[in-house]
C-alpha cells in the first residue's frame, strides 16, 4: 500500500493528518484528544529505485512504484507472541471468547477471506482471569486469491476498525506471527503502519471518533505493489491488539455485537472503495 505520505515526509503527514511519533515501546497509547493517528511502522521509499524486483526479474513499474519497505527493527507496538504466551505474560492463555467470520463482498457474494476475533483476559494459567477486568481484543484476517475487483485484482485490507467505549483508555499493539500459515502463528509480511481513535481510513480525511480504534496496514494475497525483497504479498495480517478495561466484562451476545468490526479497502491501487462489516466482541456497557 502506498500511503500518501511516508516517513520521508512526516512533516506533511503531521500537517494533514495530525500524526505523532510514539516512543519506542510496546503498547501504543491512543488519546481521546489531540493527535489522532500514532505512527507505528510506516513505509518508506527505497532510494535509489531498485534495478529489479526479484519476483519478476525486471525493473519495477506501475503500481510497484515507488518501491517501498518497512523497518524490521522498529519495536513500536510490536509483541512477539499471543497473550498468555511466554512472550506476552500476564494474561490467561485461553481466550474468554473466540470466533471467526467469513469476509464476503460483491453481488453475487464472493468470499475473500476470514476474520478471526478473540478476547484474552488479564490473569494467569490457561483460564484464570484476575479482578482487573483488563482485556486484550485480538483480530487477524487471512485473505485468499479470489478476484474481487475488476479487472483481476484481489481484495485488499487497508484498515481495520474495532468498537470501543468512547471514554475508555485504550492501547494498541500487534503480533506478526512466527512462520507458516496457521491462524495462531502464521507469519505476516507487512507491519502495522498507524493506529488511532478514528473511523476514517486510507484516502479519507482523518477525523476523530473515540468509539473506534483503527489499524492502518496492508493485507493482500496478490498485491500489485509486490517488488521483492522490499514488498511481498501479504495474505495474513498481523494480529492487531487493543487493550481496554471493561468493568462489566465482555459482550458476546450475537444481537449486541452486530457490525462492531469493519475492514476497509481504500482503493490504493485503483480498486473500488469497499467496506465489509462483521460482528465483533466489545465491552459490555
Amino acid at each position: 500500500m502506498h500511503i500518501r505520505s511516508h516517513l520521508t515526509a512526516l512533516a506533511a503527514v503531521a500537517a494533514v493528518f495530525g500524526v505523532a511519533m510514539p516512543a519506542q515501546a510496546q503498547w501504543v497509547s491512543l488519546p481521546t484528544s489531540g493527535t489522532i493517528l500514532q505512527t507505528v511502522n510506516p513505509k518508506t521509499v527505497v532510494s535509489p529505485t531498485p534495478a529489479t524486483c526479484t519476483n519478476t526479474g525486471v525493473a519495477p513499474t506501475g503500481d510497484q512504484l515507488p518501491v517501498e519497505q518497512q523497518s524490521a527493527s522498529l519495536a513500536t507496538g510490536k509483541f512477539t507472541g499471543l497473550p498468555g504466551s511466554a512472550a506476552m505474560p500476564g494474561y490467561a492463555s485461553t481466550p474468554v471468547a473466540a470466533t471467526s467470520y467469513t469476509l464476503q463482498t460483491g453481488s453475487p457474494a464472493k468470499t475473500v477471506g476470514t476474520l478471526y476475533d478473540r478476547v484474552y483476559c488479564a490473569g494467569s494459567g490457561t483460564t484464570t482471569c484476575n479482578a482487573s477486568k483488563v482485556y486484550v481484543f485480538a483480530t487477524r484476517a487471512i485473505l485468499n486469491t479470489t478476484v474481487a475487483n475488476p479487472p483481476n485484482l484481489t481484495f485488499e485490507i487497508n484498515d481495520f476498525f474495532r468498537t470501543v467505549p468512547s471514554t475508555a483508555t485504550v492501547e494498541a499493539g500487534y503480533y506478526m506471527g512466527t512462520s507458516g500459515t496457521s491462524v495462531d502463528t502464521g507469519l505476516s509480511t507487512k507491519y502495522v503502519e498507524y493506529v488511532g481513535r478514528t473511523n476514517s481510513g486510507l484516502n479519507q480525511t482523518i477525523t476523530r471518533d473515540n468509539t473506534k480504534v483503527a489499524f492502518r496496514t496492508d493485507v493482500n494475497a496478490s498485491d500489485p505493489e509486490r517488488c521483492e525483497p522490499y514488498s511481498k504479498n501479504n495474505p495474513i495480517s498481523a494480529w492487531v491488539y487493543h487493550r481496554v478495561t471493561c468493568p462489566n466484562g465482555v459482550e458476546t451476545a450475537p444481537a449486541n455485537i452486530t457490525f462492531k468490526t469493519r475492514v476497509r479497502e481504500g482503493g490504493e491501487e485503483g480498486q473500488p472503495i469497499i467496506s465489509i462489516s462483521t460482528s465483533g466482541y466489545v465491552c459490555k456497557p
